[in-house]
């Protein structure tokens, strides 16, 4: 994920860079605003929408001072060559299958008056070279309970970083002077950093055979407001590059699951959530964005302490 805005830009970058290296180490230090459908900021939305946060339906009636803890688990699709093709306004691949799965540990707290506060966050764990480090808090409470369908909003904030060598990969690094393994001449591993910052509102509707059932089973829709940036810190073919690129924007989310709560205290959720991303990819000859959207499953197991 990394600025220019065509092929022979890139090319003419390391061209450039490669004649500067037997003389003096060149500085590439600029800052880009990305329009919404280029290919850098599809990256980031689909990063951003992949790891939101999720309630898993609406808030569970119940007392306040309660505390649950569970365990969340949100697949992260492997992503064909071409949706990888995204660095200089997609004419670069980037490293960026890491993980079929990201975790995050979640706590819910009863409120008075029927709130209900979570907290979640998926600690700094290396992952293949890769790093997240991200802390969501939210706020439900139902609205409407009729018979067997229940209404709940819920606002939520999450802010934090993803780091890895996305831009200039280890085995590229390695590779040394190989112009096939290591085509941009990478001299070491890069340390790219993406800040993260968004803040949702969701909206979902559950129903049960009864009142206050074992299972049960939601539709949801949330929007959400992105703010994020893509920082580069490479060193390749002799240029010090500390590139930003950022983005600001608005998603939305549609899911639906299946919840099921235990006599016993234990809690379990499988969702299905769709996300429409749209890209516009230049080597694709098009002048308009492409549909390239993020359908993604994530699931739950807690347990209630009381």
């Amino acid at each position: 994920m990394r600025s220019g805005p065509t092929l022979s830009a890139s090319l003419l970058l390391v061209l450039l860079g490669s004649a500067a290296a037997a003389h003096a180490q060149v500085s590439l230090d600029t800052r880009e605003e990305l329009a919404r459908a280029r290919p850098e900021a599809w990256a980031l939305r689909w990063h951003a929408a992949a790891l939101a946060p999720s309630s898993f339906g609406p808030v569970e009636p119940g007392p306040a001072r309660r505390i649950e803890l569970a365990l969340d688990l949100a697949g992260l699709p492997t992503l064909s060559t071409e949706q990888r093709t995204i660095g200089f306004n997609g004419t670069k691949t980037e490293d960026l299958n890491r993980a079929p799965v990201a975790a995050r540990a979640r706590a819910v707290f009863g409120l008075p008056a029927g709130f209900a506060l979570d907290l979640s966050w998926l600690p700094p764990v290396t992952v293949d070279g890769a790093r997240g480090n991200l802390v969501a808090v939210g706020v439900a409470r139902s609205l409407l309970e009729s018979g067997t369908l229940r209404l709940t909003p819920r606002l939520w904030f999450q802010t934090g970083t993803v780091e890895g060598d996305f831009v200039c990969p280890g085995d590229a690094a390695a590779a040394g002077d190989d112009p096939v393994a290591n085509p941009y001449g990478c001299a070491r591993p890069s340390e790219d950093r993406i800040d993260l910052d968004q803040a949702g509102l969701d909206l979902a509707l559950a129903w049960s055979p009864r009142p206050h059932p074992q299972l049960a089973t939601w539709i949801a829709i949330s929007a959400r407001a992105l703010d994020s940036t893509f920082r580069v810190d490479a060193l390749w073919s002799g240029l010090e590059d500390r590139s930003r690129l950022d983005y600001d924007g608005g998603d939305w989310t549609l899911g639906g699951g299946l919840s099921w709560r235990s006599q016993k205290g234990w809690i379990s959720a499988l969702e299905l959530r769709w996300t429409p991303l749209e890209v516009l990819r230049p080597l694709d000859g098009g002048d308009q964005p492409s549909d390239d959207s993020l359908l993604q499953v994530q699931a739950t197991v807690g347990y209630r302490l009381r």
